[in-house]
């Protein structure tokens, strides 16, 4: 990155579209070359809005080599807190580190040998009528084929009607700031008490089931004793 330094409003704009989730990677890329990879969208209601940090260089920088320069608490918590709780999204060291413990034995060589099956599986299920359909939406394609890769392989979740309609909520919630109409906050509390009706009856349906590795540490007696104090 730069070592010239600017203060946020110094930073060139630029304004965000009302389809801005379906145009968001051409768009940032066509403004980096354009205004350069640091700039800020300001929000509806002019005020600074958020900084967008693009490119390699700045994906190095924000989550390696200077990533205990940010706080994902500071940042995220304000903005998601009421719609996604806090979770691993929006924590920082120690509370994160002992939430990714929890999640580490799904990540060792020995799991990772079986999700392999799973993304051949879901990748075939998804682009088998791609041909077909003529033209795709690739970033929502490939969209769909992470989160039920995800919801298979570290939750369990097998596949149909529940999971597309909790993969619908989920980017519902997530990207609730760019859209417009933005929804109302009792149409938001709905969407999120239907996303948590969802996971308690998924969940529910693992009782007496061979639970994957993040759920079964998750009820583990030992968790208790590793969970943050507050």
């Amino acid at each position: 990155m730069s070592n010239s330094s600017r203060s946020i409003d110094q930073l060139p704009t630029f304004r965000l579209p009302s389809d801005y989730s379906r145009v968001k990677l051409p768009l940032l890329a066509r403004t980096a070359r354009e205004i350069g990879p640091i700039c800020r969208s300001p929000r509806r209601d002019d005020s600074l809005g958020s900084v967008s940090m693009i490119g390699p260089e700045a994906n190095r920088f924000v989550l390696q080599s200077h990533r205990m320069h940010f706080s994902h608490d500071q940042g995220w918590t304000p903005q998601v807190a009421a719609r996604l709780g806090h979770g691993l999204l929006n924590m920082d060291p120690p509370d994160h580190d002992a939430q990714r413990k929890m999640m580490n034995p799904a990540f060792t060589i020995a799991y990772m040998a079986r999700y392999l099956p799973v993304m051949q599986r879901t990748i075939a299920d998804r682009t088998r009528q791609w041909a077909e359909q003529g033209i795709i939406e690739l970033h929502q394609e490939m969209r769909k084929i992470t989160f039920n890769v995800v919801a298979e392989t570290l939750i369990g979740f097998q596949e149909g009607p529940a999971i597309d309609r909790l993969r619908e909520l989920f980017y519902t919630i997530l990207y609730q700031d760019i859209q417009l109409p933005p929804a109302t906050e009792a149409e938001l509390k709905q969407q999120v008490a239907q996303t948590q009706a969802i996971l308690e009856e998924q969940l529910q349906d693992h009782h007496g089931a061979t639970w994957p590795a993040t759920l079964r540490h998750a009820r583990h007696p030992g968790y208790a004793r590793a969970r943050p104090r507050r």
